[in-house]
C-alpha cells in the first residue's frame, strides 16, 4: 500500500554533538535531516510573544466557550519579559489557564499565573480577581 508521509522532527539539542559523543545515531540524522531549521527561543522575540498569546486567547476562547478578552498592556509588558523556558508550549498552557482565570474585561497580568498560582517572571501578577 503506498504512503505519502512527511516526518517533522525537533530537538533542543545540538544533535551533530550528539551524533559525535555516541548518543545519537549518525544513520538517523542524515534520514532526517532534509531541512534543518534553526528558530531562535521565544523569550529573544517579542513580537512572536504578542502574537502568539493574542492566538491562544482567540482559540481558548472560542473552545472554553468565553468571551475573548484582550490582553491589557500590563500583561504584555509580563508576557514579553519572561524567559518561557519552555517555549510556545509553556506559553500556550499559560494563555488556555488566563483565558479561564480572567474576569475582568482585559486579561490582567494577575490572570497570567504559572501552574502553581505563581506570577509569571516577567510581571507582577498574583491571583485571578
Amino acid at each position: 500500500m503506498p504512503v505519502d508521509i512527511r516526518i517533522i522532527a525537533t530537538s533542543n539539542q545540538d544533535l551533530a554533538e550528539e551524533v559525535r559523543s555516541g548518543r545519537f545515531r549518525e544513520d538517523l540524522l542524515y534520514r532526517l535531516n532534509v531541512v534543518n531549521l534553526k528558530i531562535s527561543a521565544l523569550h529573544s522575540r517579542p513580537a512572536d510573544v504578542l502574537e502568539l498569546a493574542q492566538h491562544f486567547v482567540r482559540k481558548y476562547a472560542e473552545i472554553n466557550g468565553v468571551p475573548e478578552r484582550p490582553i491589557s498592556a500590563d500583561a504584555r509588558r509580563a508576557l514579553t519579559s519572561n524567559p518561557w523556558p519552555g517555549n510556545v508550549r509553556e506559553l500556550e498552557n499559560t494563555m488556555h489557564r488566563a483565558v479561564l482565570l480572567a474576569r475582568d474585561e482585559e486579561i490582567s497580568a494577575s490572570a497570567i499565573l504559572m501552574p502553581d498560582d505563581s506570577p509569571i517572571r516577567g510581571g507582577a501578577g498574583g491571583a485571578a480577581k
